[in-house]
This record gives structure tokens, sequence and C-alpha cells, in this order.
């Protein structure tokens, strides 16, 4: 089994967590989420790790440990940084830099680590 962690912000919040992720036969699923401290995630180079490919939700994936959203975007700064959503909305503001978009719904994701 290959596993890997990214990096997430919680978007009521600004919150850092983690979001375990597993690799099963060519897709990749969140499958656990958990709070996170910058000096840890630095520490454990989370933000190194890059993934590709669709990031599908295990049955068992218990959303953002800060707000319970179940659900993310991913935002076009700095490498494409992700922060929680409660999938009712369809703008989004990213937790990470502020700034507003329209969400579109996509399967497929390329997810890089990046500074905090």
């Amino acid at each position: 089994m290959h596993a890997k962690v990214v990096l997430c912000r919680c978007q009521k919040t600004k919150q850092l967590f983690g979001i375990r992720i597993e690799e099963r036969n060519r897709d990749w699923y969140r499958t656990w989420a958990f709070k996170l401290d910058e000096k840890k995630a630095q520490r454990e180079k989370f933000d190194t790790n890059q993934v590709t490919g669709s990031l599908m939700a295990d049955a068992a994936f218990p959303g953002c440990p800060y707000c319970g959203n179940h659900e993310f975007f991913q935002c076009s700064c700095d490498g494409g940084k992700l922060t929680c959503y409660d999938g009712t909305r369809s703008t989004g503001t990213c937790a990470w830099c502020g700034g507003t978009a329209d969400l579109v719904s996509t399967e497929q994701f390329k997810i890089k680590g990046g500074s905090y």
C-alpha cells in the first residue's frame, strides 16, 4: 500500500490539517484527516508530497477535523492548495490566499507541496 499526506486548510477556521491518502488501483482515496501544526508539517516534509489523479473519499473518511466538511476545492495559488468545502456553494474562498473563485467539479487533481 502506498500512502501520503497532503495539506489542507479549514475554510471556516483557516487552521492547517493533514489528509492521509492511499493509492488503490491507480486512484487516491482520502482515508483520514488530522489537525496539524506548520512546524510538524515541515518536519515531516508533508509540503513536498506530490499527487496526480483522483482524490475520492473512502467511506470512513471523517472530513475536516475542525468543521466536519467532507469536500474540498483546489485553488490556483502556490501549486494548487486545498481548502475544505461544504459542497453547497458555487464559489469558494481559499483559506491560504483569500482569493475567491467559481468552483468547477473535476475528478483529476495535480497537487504539489509548497510554502505555508
